[in-house]
């Protein structure tokens, strides 16, 4: 393993620091829903490739810890199908989701063609479809009367969105303009998270 100086480790470390805490605000500062944007129920974090976590915000920590395993899920799940430009999307908890409200988004950071990071946030949405509002459901026996259950998905393939998937999720959603606001807020969350990572690497 090549040694690196203390200096370059400072600054790379303040750098990666700094690029987590842009992804945190502008999570909170696009999201609709108060959900996101006041009460914070939000987290987001960066992946090595492998994926292991190598840093994380002072957000939800019951987030953080399942985000670990879920990670390596959707890793395991698509396998060498990962490509510059995906974004993937899940909140299912046989994925190693925490809740069904609870929405997942990956972002595989390419450099030079070679796959280096991940960044990544979840957010508490303030619906995800079933019988009742919000889909917290008391009287559910089954996961699925809660709300919509979502795998490992690629919300964009390649760089191109699929806005065929992501309009039929929020068509079995309630308030739909909220709950689009948050999916595009989560999104840009790793797309600021991207594009701080590479130009650390162009440096």
């Amino acid at each position: 393993m090549p040694k690196v100086d203390p200096i370059t480790l400072s600054v790379v470390r303040g750098i990666l620091e700094t690029t987590q805490r842009e992804m945190t605000l502008a999570l909170e500062k696009t999201s609709r829903s108060s959900v996101l944007n006041l009460a914070r129920d939000y987290s987001t974090t960066i992946f090595n490739s492998t994926p292991e976590m190598i840093l994380q915000g002072q957000d939800i920590p019951i987030h953080l810890g399942s985000f670990m395993p879920a990670m390596k899920a959707v890793a395991d799940f698509f396998g060498e199908d990962i490509h510059e430009g995906d974004l993937i999307l899940h909140n299912d908890p046989a994925y190693q989701g925490s809740h069904i409200v609870d929405m997942c988004v990956y972002r595989p950071v390419f450099y030079n063609k070679k796959h280096v990071f991940w960044t990544a946030c979840k957010g508490h949405l303030t619906d995800a479809g079933g019988p009742v509002p919000a889909s917290y459901n008391p009287e559910a026996t089954e996961i699925f009367a809660e709300g919509l259950r979502i795998p490992p998905i690629k919300l964009w393939d390649k760089g191109k969105p699929q806005d065929d998937i992501l309009n039929m999720i929020l068509t079995n959603m309630r308030a739909r303009r909220d709950q689009e606001g948050d999916f595009r807020a989560l999104i840009g969350s790793c797309q600021v998270g991207e594009r701080n990572l590479i130009n650390m690497l162009d440096k």
